[in-house]
């Protein structure tokens, strides 16, 4: 069961509107959540919270469509972080195994592939 937040302690539910005068919140009573919606979407859910503080009024401010350009590219920026590091970890695991083989033809072994 939803029940539409029309006053709270904080009037975030009024001051959301100043960032776009399509949201309005929602309590979630199964859940036990508040939800941030925006008539203005087709689906229009946005963001879900445990309280109704200034961290919904940030969150808001910071997924606005038009920071969208901005949220891409840190998204973006992220994901080559993460593959450079996924490279070098890779890398280092390469040379662990080239040198753990290095290591085992010079210390003089006689090895004999075909017993391999």
């Amino acid at each position: 069961m939803y029940i539409r937040v029309i006053n709270d302690i904080f009037d975030i539910s009024h001051r959301i509107k100043d960032i776009d005068d399509g949201y309005f919140v929602l309590y979630n009573t199964a859940a036990r959540i508040f939800e941030v919606h925006n008539s203005k979407q087709k689906d229009t859910f946005c963001i879900s919270c445990q309280y109704l503080d200034a961290r919904v009024l940030n969150k808001l401010h910071k997924t606005k469509t038009v920071n969208l350009n901005k949220i891409l590219g840190e998204i973006e920026e992220n994901n080559q972080k993460i593959a450079k590091k996924s490279y070098r970890n890779s890398m280092d695991a390469a040379k662990e195994k080239f040198d753990e083989i290095m290591q085992y033809l010079d210390s003089g072994k006689n090895y004999d592939p075909k017993y391999t």
